[in-house]
């Protein structure tokens, strides 16, 4: 059976790591007010950055955050079990979509 896996959420914790990037981000180089609308997933949203301070957050942290983002606890036990059974696992992510840099660093990870 082929079975779609997506990267962020399932095999990798990315969004602990980003907003916890993001919240330091906000707190000691835009000396934020510590306010964080967690209804919001867009993160100029969430913490309330103009788009010229979101992008210079993505262009400094989305590649780091991706190189050091841990694996989601069970995840290679499963991968390995999947495998074992013969099924074919393709990998979704939207990581690379416009970044070819980003599609590297999830292929590698």
């Amino acid at each position: 059976m082929k079975i779609g896996i997506d990267v962020d959420g399932v095999i990798f914790d990315f969004e602990k790591e980003l907003k916890t990037r993001a919240e330091l981000y906000d707190l000691l180089q835009l000396h934020g007010n510590g306010v964080v609308d967690n209804s919001k997933f867009n993160l100029e949203e969430r913490y309330g950055w103009n788009s010229i301070d979101g992008q210079k957050f993505i262009k400094k942290y989305f590649i780091k955050v991706s190189k050091h983002v841990n694996i989601m606890p069970g995840a290679k036990e499963v991968i390995k079990l999947l495998k074992k059974d013969n099924h074919k696992l393709i990998i979704i992510s939207s990581r690379g979509y416009d970044n070819i840099k980003m599609q590297k660093v999830a292929e590698k990870n």
